[in-house]
């Protein structure tokens, strides 16, 4: 699992250099798209440039890789990706205001042993937005993909905040929040 890993981990970073950097059209703008990262990614996802045919034949592989990782995951923790999503959700629906989670859910949250599967915030953002702009006959499968990337990583990253609390967690929900809607087609010009 250690060479899939970073076989994605390469990929992103690979990429990196197609991917939009929106600019803030003013001191009020910047502090708007900092409150809605879904707006951002939205700005993100139409500057993003096409990718070259060499990068897109490895989007397959990376997307494989991804498939094998999460089936592993699965298989250990006992259920399908079905139930990972809906607890996911329920976590959400669920959580403290001060984004850590109920009891009952921390302990199971700690107990899926989650954390390190996505090494960082770019990988949910890459398979949800970069890889469905820059190749979107990709779009589907990577997109796919990114939603369970970024339900992970919300989940290691609140239960790990119910743990050891960390100032940034509201910026960083926000974020996969977006992550996670651009997965499910909820925000209008991403993953439609």
């Amino acid at each position: 699992m250690a060479e899939a890993l970073k076989q994605i981990n390469d990929f992103v970073e690979e990429i990196d250099s197609y991917v939009g950097r929106p600019m803030a059209r003013s001191q009020e703008d910047a502090a708007y798209l900092l409150d809605n990262p879904a707006e951002h990614l939205l700005r993100k996802f139409h500057a993003t440039r096409t990718f070259p045919e060499d990068i897109k034949a490895k989007i397959p592989q990376v997307c494989e890789a991804w498939e094998k990782t999460e089936a592993h995951l699965l298989a250990s923790l006992k259920i399908s990706r079905e139930e990972l999503i809906g607890f996911f959700e329920d976590a959400l629906e669920n959580r403290n205001g001060d984004w850590t989670l109920p009891e009952n859910q921390s302990n199971k949250c700690w107990d899926l042993r989650l954390y390190g599967l996505v090494r960082n915030i770019g990988w949910p953002e890459a398979f949800t937005c970069s890889i469905p702009a820059g190749a979107p006959e990709w779009g589907g499968q990577a997109r796919t993909a990114g939603q369970m990337m970024a339900a992970i990583f919300a989940l290691e990253k609140m239960g790990r905040h119910t743990e050891y609390p960390s100032s940034d967690m509201d910026q960083t929900m926000k974020r996969l929040k977006a992550y996670y809607s651009f997965a499910e087609g909820t925000q209008k010009g991403g993953a439609a």
